[in-house]
Protein backbone atom coordinates (compact mmCIF):
# COMPACT_ATOMS: atom_id res chain seq x y z
CA UNK A 1 0.00 0.00 0.00
CA UNK A 2 1.29 3.30 -0.75
CA UNK A 3 2.63 5.21 2.07
CA UNK A 4 0.59 8.52 0.79
CA UNK A 5 -3.02 5.89 1.63
CA UNK A 6 -1.87 5.30 4.92
CA UNK A 7 -1.02 8.48 5.71
CA UNK A 8 -4.32 9.32 5.07
CA UNK A 9 -5.33 6.68 6.95
CA UNK A 10 -4.18 7.55 10.11
CA UNK A 11 -5.66 11.23 9.94
CA UNK A 12 -9.21 10.14 9.32
CA UNK A 13 -11.62 9.98 12.81
CA UNK A 14 -12.09 6.03 13.78
CA UNK A 15 -15.22 5.63 11.98
CA UNK A 16 -13.36 2.53 11.58
CA UNK A 17 -14.19 1.34 15.29
CA UNK A 18 -17.55 2.66 15.15
CA UNK A 19 -18.61 0.69 12.00
CA UNK A 20 -17.49 -2.56 12.97
CA UNK A 21 -19.18 -2.32 16.48
CA UNK A 22 -22.56 -1.28 14.71
CA UNK A 23 -22.64 -4.18 12.46
CA UNK A 24 -21.64 -6.74 15.37
CA UNK A 25 -23.85 -5.35 17.84
CA UNK A 26 -27.01 -5.39 14.82
CA UNK A 27 -25.59 -9.19 14.33
CA UNK A 28 -25.11 -8.55 10.46
CA UNK A 29 -23.03 -9.02 7.83
CA UNK A 30 -20.58 -6.17 6.23
CA UNK A 31 -22.82 -6.95 3.09
CA UNK A 32 -26.19 -7.03 4.98
CA UNK A 33 -25.02 -3.89 6.93
CA UNK A 34 -24.01 -2.10 3.70
CA UNK A 35 -27.31 -2.81 2.09
CA UNK A 36 -29.07 -1.74 5.53
CA UNK A 37 -27.50 1.76 5.22
CA UNK A 38 -27.52 2.03 1.47
CA UNK A 39 -23.97 2.03 0.85
CA UNK A 40 -22.04 -0.49 -1.24
CA UNK A 41 -19.84 -3.34 0.60
CA UNK A 42 -15.92 -1.79 -0.49
CA UNK A 43 -17.90 1.58 0.84
CA UNK A 44 -17.91 -0.02 4.36
CA UNK A 45 -14.46 -1.62 3.73
CA UNK A 46 -13.47 1.90 3.33
CA UNK A 47 -14.67 3.20 5.92
CA UNK A 48 -13.62 0.33 8.32
CA UNK A 49 -10.14 0.29 6.86
CA UNK A 50 -10.40 4.06 7.51
CA UNK A 51 -9.12 5.31 4.10
CA UNK A 52 -12.34 7.70 3.91
CA UNK A 53 -14.83 8.98 6.24
CA UNK A 54 -18.80 8.45 5.28
CA UNK A 55 -19.93 11.44 3.75
CA UNK A 56 -22.52 13.42 6.04
CA UNK A 57 -25.17 11.67 4.58
CA UNK A 58 -23.57 8.48 5.57
CA UNK A 59 -22.78 10.07 9.21
CA UNK A 60 -25.91 10.73 9.46
CA UNK A 61 -27.32 6.89 8.56
CA UNK A 62 -24.80 5.27 10.93
CA UNK A 63 -25.50 7.73 14.05
CA UNK A 64 -21.96 8.99 14.38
Amino acid sequence: MPQSINLLAAKQPNIGKLVRALWQVLNLSKESFATEFGVSFPTINWWKNGYVTPSLLGMLRIGA
